[in-house]
């Protein structure tokens, strides 16, 4: 038993230090002034980035569920690791695509493998996994403020050495992966075919679940690469852009630290669903007709938003998985919202073109009817 307490603290580790990008503040000035991309050849790039995670999710999965999900996040935070050095020495645009989809392979054997890890502790410890996971959620912003502190300030002197140690929260994070115990059941063949798993996820609770955390993701991810853009248009020193970045993520954590109050975990999953998504749209409406210095802070209801959804919709879907297939469901599942990231990140990036502010338009414009859609199918399954 102490044996499992001390895996699941170190995997909980591992998920809170590879859950940031130290040069997240100062990457588009890497990307402008390093390489001379503009708006639109940003949402290119993390296309490409998604395009490698979305082709490996599953056959990731499977190979989680099937052989070794504690290997999996090792290879997987390694992979991501390298790519980070290799992205620091890039020259030009093809350069960066070949990085852009090693960390991609790296992130999609390692982003199933530790929920799935996670899940497993709980159950044999008998303790709530959804508790944890929101633990996580609630604690990861904090080190996710910290670095992006550091990044921002060694950025504002070298973009390029930003990007290079943010290798290190990777190679750390495999260490410790290295540490753990691969308790979680492995599954036998059968039970994790895909015709298997697509039945499962065909099911209505667990197909709806997952689209709504796919929608829910993507609503808060798209925009992000024109935050630092936002920030200087409304007249943030470059040197502080790295501290509007950790408040950013210091509203993640409340946001996840609410998610896992005793009055938000009885809410049912369509209020879960919808309450963060109304306050980022409203938020939203300000930052497009009234960019200041002022508004501009009110990035933040993306934060809260992205830290409620992390700490909830993972565990909802999770609760309708069976227990043999976790990863390769999770695998499904982000597949499921990097098939909407990757037109959407050149769509919305592209918006931005002229002016950051109608990213954040087209991304509400999208976005709305969808979570309408998906928040009214919950409500009806609930009902039903």
């Amino acid at each position: 038993m102490d044996r499992t307490i001390r895996s699941m603290r170190l995997l909980q580790c591992e998920m809170t230090i590879t859950s940031t990008v130290i040069a997240m503040p100062v990457i588009n000035i890497f990307f402008g002034v390093d390489l001379g991309l503009n708006q639109f050849q940003i949402g290119l790039s993390q296309a490409a980035f998604t395009v490698a995670v979305l082709l490996l999710n599953i056959p990731a999965g499977i190979i989680a569920d099937r052989v070794s999900r504690k290997y999996c996040n090792v290879g997987g935070d390694l992979l991501v690791a390298l790519g980070f050095i290799f992205y620091a020495n890039v020259t030009n645009f093809g350069q960066l695509i070949a990085a852009e989809v090693v960390i991609g392979v790296g992130a999609a054997f390692s982003q199933g493998a530790d929920v799935a890890l996670l899940r497993g502790y709980a159950q044999k410890l008998g303790i709530s996994y959804r508790a944890e996971s929101a633990r996580v959620s609630a604690v990861s912003p904090w080190f996710q403020a910290g670095c992006v502190l550091i990044g921002g300030a060694i950025g504002a002197w070298s973009p390029r050495f930003a990007v290079l140690i943010s290798a290190v929260p990777y190679l750390v994070g495999a260490l410790l992966s290295f540490g753990i115990d691969d308790t979680s059941e492995r599954a036998q063949r059968n039970q994790v075919a895909l015709r298997v798993v697509w039945r499962a996820v065909r099911r209505p609770q667990l197909g709806w679940s997952i689209l709504a955390m796919a929608t829910a993701s993507e609503i808060t991810h798209a925009v992000i690469w024109v935050f630092s853009p936002l920030l200087l248009l409304a007249g943030v020193a470059p040197v502080l852009v790295g501290a509007g970045w950790a408040l950013n993520f210091l509203a993640m954590s409340l946001g996840g630290y609410i998610a896992g109050r005793r009055w938000a975990l009885r809410l049912p999953d369509w209020a879960s669903f919808v309450l963060p998504a109304a306050l980022l749209l409203f938020a939203s409406v300000f930052l497009v007709t009234n960019l200041s210095l002022a508004t501009v802070w009110l990035y933040a209801a993306f934060g809260f938003a992205r830290g409620w959804y992390a700490a909830v919709l993972a565990p909802i879907v999770q609760h309708y998985t069976p227990d043999a297939m976790q990863a390769t469901v999770f695998s499904v599942a982000a597949s499921i919202r990097q098939l909407l990231y990757v037109p959407l990140v050149i769509v919305i990036n592209g918006a931005g073109n002229d002016a950051p502010q109608w990213s954040i338009a087209a991304n509400s414009l999208i976005f709305a009817p969808l979570i309408l859609v998906v928040a009214y199918r919950l409500w009806r399954l609930r009902a039903e």
